[in-house]
């Protein structure tokens, strides 16, 4: 049995999604159980096979997961994958409900949207909805409030800014050792 993790990242999915499934990575290396990576696309390509991980491209879009299936269930198959972790903000209960005809299903969830039918759900935080509580403060405030945005990279800030210029006015703070 072979572990599998659906993750995408792009000029607006930030590389986040893949730098948390890149730390669940190591440690199933570390038990023996190295994974296969699955993309929509091959943006994230080069990240993930720098590490050391196979890499499959569906060459499909990104933000339509549905649209996918067929091409997952391929793959799915071809590669024995008896797990499968999905880190996206783009699923559905019908997506969910086809891949668990196929494969165990573990939903890396931090938006807290929905219940879905599978395994297993890790949820690393609930930002959206402290963020959320946080807007509705700053909404009965008179002015706009400043905040310091710190960034590892433009495809990690460009929907956050895009959800907060709204609310506040922005200094991006950019930094990041990690890019070469």
């Amino acid at each position: 049995m072979r572990i599998g993790i659906r993750v995408d990242a792009n000029e607006i999915i930030a590389t986040g999604h893949v730098m948390r499934c890149l730390a669940v990575a190591e440690e199933l290396k570390k038990l023996g159980v190295p994974p296969v990576f699955i993309s929509a696309d091959t943006f994230p390509e080069f990240l993930i096979r720098k590490k050391g991980y196979d890499f499959i491209s569906l060459q499909s879009d990104w933000s339509c997961l549905e649209a996918e299936l067929e091409k997952l269930k391929d793959v799915v198959a071809q590669q024995e994958v008896g797990m499968l972790f999905v880190d996206s903000y783009y699923v559905t209960k019908l997506y969910f409900e086809k891949l668990h005809a196929w494969t165990k299903v573990v939903y890396i969830d931090d938006l807290n949207k929905d219940i879905y039918d599978v395994e297993a759900v890790v949820c690393y935080a609930n930002y959206h909805k402290k963020m959320l509580e946080i807007l509705d403060v700053v909404k009965k405030e008179k002015g706009i409030p400043t905040l310091l945005l710190h960034t590892c990279c433009a495809p990690c800030s460009t929907t956050v800014i895009q959800r907060l210029s709204e609310f506040f006015s922005i200094t991006v703070f950019y930094f990041n050792p990690n890019i070469e």
